[in-house]
């Protein structure tokens, strides 16, 4: 069931209205720290450094799901290759900081950077992805 935000559903799962819920590190992390959570599995690739004793998906059984949220910055078509490879350069720069890899871990993400042509392919590869899950699952829009 849809809810408007992670707030009310972190609430309501603390209320045992609801049994389970799919939410992000960032909006739980803190209360299972805190004991008002049990966490089950996360959802990337690899144990976050910051849940080493909570399993992935597929260490948990369900194989081959990785879904990860992830963060970018695009710019439009047609940008000149300088403009870009300066951007991902300072962007980088940026995401090595300690204090800036500090900020993301107190809210539970990581830092990650890459190529561009590293982005379009997670970018593409995901699109792929999401497409045959709401296929096999019979998603729709409400």
């Amino acid at each position: 069931m849809p809810y408007r935000g992670a707030a009310p559903a972190i609430n309501d799962l603390i209320a045992g209205h609801v049994k389970i819920a799919w939410l992000g590190p960032t909006a739980t992390v803190a209360q299972y720290k805190e004991g008002n959570l049990r966490l089950l599995a996360q959802a990337g690739a690899q144990r976050a450094p910051y849940l080493p004793d909570i399993p992935t998906l597929e260490e948990a059984g369900f194989k081959g799901m990785v879904l990860e949220m992830w963060f970018a910055a695009f710019v439009p078509k047609g940008t000149p290759a300088a403009i870009v490879t300066r951007l991902n350069a300072e962007m980088a720069n940026a995401l090595a900081d300690p204090a800036m890899k500090e900020s993301f871990n107190r809210g539970s993400m990581e830092t990650a950077g890459g190529a561009p042509e590293d982005l379009g392919r997670l970018a593409r590869e995901d699109s792929v992805k999401y497409e045959r899950l709401v296929r096999e699952f019979n998603i729709r829009a409400n």
